[in-house]
C-alpha cells in the first residue's frame, strides 16, 4: 500500500464486532480514520466534540507534530448522520511557528473551540461557523504569562465552561506548573490576573495544570507528580477551586489526596494525571495506582460526587482497571457523559492500548460494561485520548497507529445497545 493510500480516509473499517474476553465483552470500532496527510503527526492525540448554532455536530481532532517542522494542525469532522466526513482545510492558526505543536490538547464549550500549542506556550480560539461545515474562525490567539524559571516541560492545557477559561503552563515554575484564569467580557478573553500553582512550595517537576476540568462553578487542577514529602513518591493531588460569586478570585475549596482513601498512600499513583467534570461528577485518571502496599500499578480513576449538604466533593467509588494489567497506564485519559465514563490505557496489551467503558446503574453503581479496541495492533496507544461525541458515541484517539502517523476510532453507542450489552 502507498503512503498516500494508507494515510487516505480509512472507511473500509467496519469491522464493528464483539467478542468476549472474561466476563467483560470486547468491542471493536465502527469506523477508523488516519490523519490524512498528517505523516508522523501524532494524529488523535487530542479529541474534542464541536457543534455549531444550527445544531451540526462532529469532533476535532490533534495532530500536533503534523506538518513540515511540527506546526501541528487540527482536522473537523461532520457528523452525517450515517457516518463521519473529512472537513476540507485543517484548522491551523495563522503563520504558526516552526515546531509551534498546534492541538496538542482541545476542549469546547457550545460552539467554540479552543486549541493549544507549546512552543511558545499558546492557547487559540474558535468560533464554529454555522452552516459551513464546522468552518472554524479564529477568534482570538492567548499567551498565557511566563512564571519563574522555564522547565522542560512542554504541555499546555485548557479547559472552559461558559465565560471562563482555564489554561495550564507545565513548564512555568520549574516544571512545577501553573494555572492562568481568563474571562470572557466584551466578546474578548482577557487574563483575570489570577494565576495559580501548587498551594505552599511549589516543587519543581509537579506539574500543576496537567489535569484540567471546569464546571459551572467549580474549577478541578490535577498535580500528578506532587508528593507530600519531598523526594518520596508521587502520589498525586487533585485540587478544588470554587468560583466567584461576582468578580474577584477563585479560592481554593478542598483538595483530593490518597490519604483521604483506604488505598495506600505511599505509592506513585499519579492522581490527577487526567481530569473530566461534568455536573456534580468528577472523575479523575491515576494510571500508576496500586490496590494493595506492594501490589502491581494496573491503574484507576477515581470518582468523586458533589454533596450539597457539606458543599463537598466525596470519593465515591475506585474504578481499578478491569483487567487487572500492570503497567497498562489505565487512567492516562478519561471522559464522563451522563451515565457513562470513558477510561483510556495506552500502554496495554504491549502499548496497542485499550480503553475501558463503565455505566451507572439504577442503584448508582458504576460498572464496567465494555472493552474497546481497535482491530488493528502495532503499538498505536489506543486509549491516550477519549471523548464522548455529542451524538453519544465514544471515540478513542490512538496517536502512535503506524509509527506516529496516528488515527481515532468510532464506536457507536446505539450499535453497542443494540447488540446487548447495555
Amino acid at each position: 500500500m502507498s503512503n498516500n493510500l494508507r494515510h487516505l480516509l480509512w472507511v473500509a473499517l467496519c469491522a464493528h464486532g464483539m467478542a468476549t474476553a472474561g466476563s467483560l465483552p470486547t468491542a471493536f470500532e465502527r469506523y477508523g480514520f488516519t490523519g490524512g496527510a498528517q505523516s508522523q503527526g501524532h494524529y488523535g492525540s487530542a479529541i474534542a466534540p464541536i457543534g455549531d448554532s444550527a445544531g451540526v455536530e462532529g469532533l476535532a481532532v490533534g495532530s500536533p507534530n503534523s506538518a513540515s517542522g511540527a506546526i501541528g494542525a487540527v482536522e473537523r469532522w461532520l457528523d452525517t448522520g450515517s457516518g463521519w466526513q473529512r472537513v476540507p482545510m485543517a484548522t491551523q492558526p495563522p503563520m504558526p511557528p516552526s515546531g509551534h505543536h498546534f492541538g496538542g490538547a482541545l476542549a469546547s464549550f457550545g460552539t467554540r473551540l479552543f486549541a493549544t500549542a507549546t512552543s511558545p506556550p499558546s492557547a487559540y480560539v474558535f468560533e464554529v461557523q454555522p452552516g459551513n461545515q464546522l468552518a472554524t474562525v479564529l477568534n482570538q490567539s492567548l499567551q498565557p504569562q511566563a512564571q519563574g524559571t522555564a522547565g522542560q516541560r512542554d504541555g499546555v492545557t485548557v479547559a472552559s465552561f461558559a465565560d471562563y477559561l482555564a489554561i495550564g503552563s507545565l513548564r512555568n515554575l520549574d516544571d512545577s506548573g501553573t494555572v492562568e484564569l481568563f474571562r470572557l467580557q466584551g466578546g474578548q478573553w482577557t487574563t483575570t490576573g489570577q494565576i495559580l500553582s501548587e498551594p505552599g512550595s511549589a516543587p519543581p517537576d509537579a506539574a500543576f495544570g496537567h489535569g484540567l476540568a471546569i464546571t459551572e462553578d467549580r474549577l478541578f487542577v490535577g498535580t500528578p507528580y506532587f508528593s507530600p514529602v519531598a523526594g518520596e513518591v508521587l502520589s498525586g493531588a487533585v485540587y478544588e477551586y470554587t468560583r466567584p460569586s461576582s468578580g474577584g478570585n477563585w479560592t481554593l475549596s478542598g483538595f483530593q489526596l490518597l490519604s483521604d482513601t483506604t488505598l495506600p498512600v505511599d505509592q506513585p499513583a499519579q492522581l490527577g494525571y487526567s481530569l473530566a467534570a461534568q455536573g456534580t461528577v468528577m472523575v479523575t485518571g491515576a494510571p500508576r495506582l496500586r490496590l494493595t502496599n506492594n501490589g502491581p500499578e494496573i491503574g484507576g480513576a477515581l470518582v468523586y460526587q458533589f454533596d450539597p449538604g457539606t458543599n463537598r466533593w466525596l470519593l465515591e467509588t475506585v474504578l481499578p482497571n478491569p483487567d487487572a494489567t500492570p503497567d497498562a497506564d489505565f487512567g492516562a485519559a478519561v471522559a464522563v457523559a451522563g451515565d457513562w465514563i470513558l477510561i483510556g490505557a495506552p500502554s496495554s496489551n504491549g502499548f496497542d492500548g485499550r480503553a475501558y467503558l463503565f455505566q451507572r446503574n439504577d442503584l448508582g453503581q458504576w460498572q464496567p460494561t465494555l472493552r474497546l479496541s481497535s482491530s488493528a495492533v502495532g503499538g498505536h496507544m489506543f486509549g491516550q485520548s477519549v471523548a464522548f461525541a455529542r451524538d453519544g458515541s465514544f471515540v478513542v484517539g490512538a496517536p502512535n497507529f503506524a509509527g506516529g502517523d496516528g488515527a481515532f476510532y468510532v464506536f457507536l453507542s446505539d450499535e453497542l445497545l443494540q447488540d446487548g450489552f447495555e
